[in-house]
Order: C-alpha cells, then sequence, then structure tokens
C-alpha cells in the first residue's frame, strides 16, 4: 500500500481548474489515503503484531510533538485554519498527524528488503520530469494556468517551482544511490538516464535550495560511499562529466542565466559574512527571516498555531517594509522560507527542539545500524540517509507543503525501519552467542 502511494500520488492533478489544480488534489488524496491505511491497520492489528512490538523513544517524540501541535491548535489565533491549513497551502495539524501516520505505518509495514518504493518513485520521477521539462518550453498542455510571458521556471504537478525543487532533490538522490548499487546493465542505464534527467529539470526549476541540497547529498555520498569503494570510481567520474555537461550547455543555451543564479547564492553569502545586507538576498529571504525571528519570542510556548505565519508575519510588520523590499503592501508571506524557523513560530519552539532532536536520532540510529550491514545494504542505507540530509539541507531555504512532504516522511520511516531491523538482529544474535557460551562454560 504504502509502494502504491509513493507511485501514484505525485501524479494526482487536476489540470482543468485552476484552484484544483495541483496541491489540493493531493492533499485530498493524501489525507484519505493515510486516514484510511491508519485505520485498516488498527482493526487488523493482530495481523501486523502491534502489540509484539516495542514503542521506541523516537516514536515518543514523535508522540510528545503531536501533543504540542494539538495544543497549538487549540490556542491558535486562527483554529480551523490550524487544522486544514491555510487556503493552497494546507499544512494544517490534520497534514502533521498524517505524516507522523505514514512515518509510523511504513517503519511497520514496508518490507526492508526491496526497493519497490525506490524504483515508484524513479518511475513516476521519470514521467514528470519529462512534463517539467516540456513546461519549460512552453509546452505544458494540460495547465489552463496563465503563467507571466517570460516564466521558465519548471513547477510541473506541484503549483510551485520550489516545491517541485524539493520533490526533485528526492527522487534524484534515489536513483544516483541506486545507480551506485545495482550490479545489473539494465538498471544502471536507467538509473544513469534518470539521475540525468532529474537534474536537467532541477536546473529548468531554477531553484537554489534544490542545487544545494544535491550538492551536499553528493558530498555525503562521497565521503561515505564512494571514496572508499574504488570499483565506484568510474561510475561517478562518469555521472559528474554529465552532470556538468548537462549544466554547461544548458546554461550556454540559456544566456548564462543559470551560471549567474548559481554564483548568487554566493555573493550572497559574501554579502551577509560582510554584513553589507539588503534583506533581498535569497529572494527576500533575508528580509523574512529576519522580521520572524522576534516572533520566536512572541510565541515561544506554543506557537502562534500550525499554518498562521501569515498572521504572525503580518501583525508584526509595517506595510512600508512591504513595499520597500516587494513593491507592494498586498504582498502576504505566509510561509518563512525557512521550515525549521517556520516550525517555531508556528508550532513553538519546543516543537522545534523536539522535532530537529527526532531527526537527529533517527539519522544517529541509522549511523549506528551501518556495522551490522554488508557492502551492498551500506550503500543503500548512506543513499537513504543522503536523501534525507539532501531535503534538510534545501528546507532551510524552502517551505513545507502537502504536495512533496509525505514522500519524505515515508523516505524517514524506512531509514529507521532499516536501521531498527538491523540494529534488533545483532542485539538477538549476541544475546544467543552469550547464551551459547555459558552454556558451554556449565
Amino acid at each position: 500500500m504504502i509502494y502504491l502511494f509513493t507511485l501514484l500520488f505525485p501524479l494526482f492533478i487536476f489540470p482543468w481548474v485552476y484552484d484544483l489544480h495541483d496541491t489540493i488534489i493531493k492533499y485530498m488524496f493524501f489525507i484519505i489515503f493515510t486516514l484510511s491505511l491508519t485505520a485498516f491497520y488498527f482493526i487488523r492489528r493482530d495481523n501486523f503484531g502491534l502489540r509484539s512490538k516495542k514503542v521506541t523513544f523516537e516514536q515518543y517524540l514523535i508522540l510528545a510533538l503531536g501533543i504540542l501541535i494539538v495544543l497549538s491548535t487549540l490556542l491558535s489565533v486562527d483554529p480551523i485554519q490550524s487544522i486544514f491549513g491555510r487556503l493552497t497551502r494546507y499544512e494544517g495539524s490534520l497534514s502533521f498527524i498524517c505524516y507522523f501516520a505514514l512515518f509510523f505505518l511504513t517503519y511497520r509495514l514496508v518490507d526492508y528488503k526491496e526497493q519497490k518504493v525506490f524504483n515508484g518513485l524513479i518511475c513516476t520521477g521519470i514521467f514528470i520530469s519529462i512534463y517539467g521539462i516540456l513546461e519549460h518550453f512552453n509546452l505544458d498542455f494540460w495547465s489552463t494556468r496563465e503563467m507571466p510571458e517570460k516564466w521558465t521556471r519548471s513547477e510541473a504537478f506541484f503549483d510551485n517551482p520550489n516545491i517541485f525543487g524539493s520533490y526533485l532533490v528526492i527522487i534524484t538522490m534515489i536513483s544516483i544511490f541506486l545507480l551506485l548499487h545495482t550490479t545489473i546493465r539494465k538498471y544502471y542505464l536507467l538509473y544513469f538516464f534518470a539521475a540525468n534527467l532529474f537534474f536537467l529539470t532541477a536546473l529548468y526549476s531554477s531553484n537554489r535550495s534544490t542545487l544545494i541540497g544535491l550538492f551536499v547529498s553528493l558530498l555525503f555520498l562521497t565521503i561515505f560511499v564512494v571514496i572508499k569503494r574504488k570499483y565506484l570510481w568510474k561510475r561517478w567520474i562518469l555521472l559528474a562529466v554529465t552532470f556538468i555537461s548537462i549544466f554547461g550547455v544548458t546554461n550556454a543555451l540559456e544566456g548564462n542565466a543559470y551560471l549567474a543564479r548559481f554564483l548568487s547564492i554566493f555573493s550572497d553569502t559574501n554579502s551577509l559574512i560582510l554584513n553589507e545586507q539588503t534583506g533581498d538576498e535569497g529572494a527576500g529571504r533575508i528580509f523574512i527571516w529576519t522580521e520572524s525571528l522576534p516572533l520566536l519570542r512572541e510565541h515561544f510556548w506554543i506557537g502562534s498555531g500550525p499554518d498562521t505565519f501569515a498572521e504572525a508575519f503580518h501583525s508584526n510588520i509595517d506595510d512600508s517594509k512591504l513595499i520597500a523590499h516587494f513593491g507592494t503592501a498586498g504582498k502576504t508571506v505566509d510561509k518563512a522560507h525557512n521550515e525549521y524557523l517556520h516550525i517555531g513560530v508556528t508550532l513553538g519552539v519546543p516543537a522545534l527542539l523536539i522535532y530537529l532532536l527526532f531527526l537527529f536520532r533517527v539519522l544517529y540510529l541509522a549511523f549506528k545500524s551501518i556495522k551490522y550491514m554488508t557492502n551492498k545494504q551500506k550503500i543503500i542505507h548512506y543513499g537513504l540517509m543522503a536523501t534525507i540530509i539532501g531535503y534538510l539541507t534545501q528546507a532551510f531555504f524552502n517551505i513545507s507543503m502537502p504536495t512533496v512532504a509525505p514522500l519524505f516522511w515515508i523516505l524517514l520511516g524506512l531509514c529507521y525501519g532499516i536501521s531498527i531491523d538491523h540494529l534488533q538482529k545483532a542485539t538477538n544474535t549476541t544475546s544467543k552467542n552469550e547464551d551459547l557460551e555459558s552454556t558451554v562454560a556449565m
């Protein structure tokens, strides 16, 4: 069932009505699927061995985070909006609860020896990426949306290039670690093609946070996987050459637009280091972050309420600042463009700290379990970690939406489940060996 979700979820759109185009359709499918699967799981809990599995520390963290989210919703500046989320965003408490449910269900139900989830994401990703490339050339034949005349940033089935970029981080990294893992030539060629296609699409989304997330993920894989395995060097060098070639050719065809956008990362960073920032760095993110930081103190304990960032932000800012940075006082800033800052403001600092501790624990257990795996298993597990780290990196500059976040929580549950599975097997093996030694000694 989880495999079916990952296969179909990214494809859910209703292109003929603007207000129902991508986000709301995916949101509805996500909520209905998750609640249905959760109900089925608890009804058939004996078949799934619910009572025989120990509740872990990480699950208690999720429970604590869920309680804080419920409290934040009850005391929200807009409780109804906090349940279902702001119109077009839909990341209220209902979405968060379903994220946690997907993590729990993936951990409990998925067979960790299968790669169906990965291959499902690759297959749908190829189709969506081809569509995203066509969209860049104004061949958006399914959509009735009116775009600005010079709008060339691909968004495919996600309503927003930034959200599409976060999706591309996930599928690009999955294709790359599968490319490193496989020993079957036809699959290698498939993953190689997919990785390059996804990278090209990432360029056409023109999203800098995507490139930063991919860079961190690739650096992680280089250090922990490729350097230690010489037989992978040829594949890695070939992939690097094709990525650089794609970037060079695409940038030349687009009049150096992508190189200029890439270099702006360094110029914006330099402005920050020299304390010469204007607030417009990072497409206005520095301005939003600067104005949002004081809100952490104001909404420290339980936040302003899930998906009420706009209400909190605009209650503390003058119209003159909006005009200075966005050219209009009518600009609505409903996301912090930094997932962690956004959680701190809307859910409270305690919720943010619990979330960060949860992420740390998942990655810590992933590293801890590596020593109990075979070489092939290590490549997959390091690849999963790289994908998660890439997503978390781009989230520092991006927003979370229920059109992509469910896939991240499924991968998080998969990584956690694999880690726990290997750690428990290692513990059981150690216990049996100790019992055997005791018996021999007697």
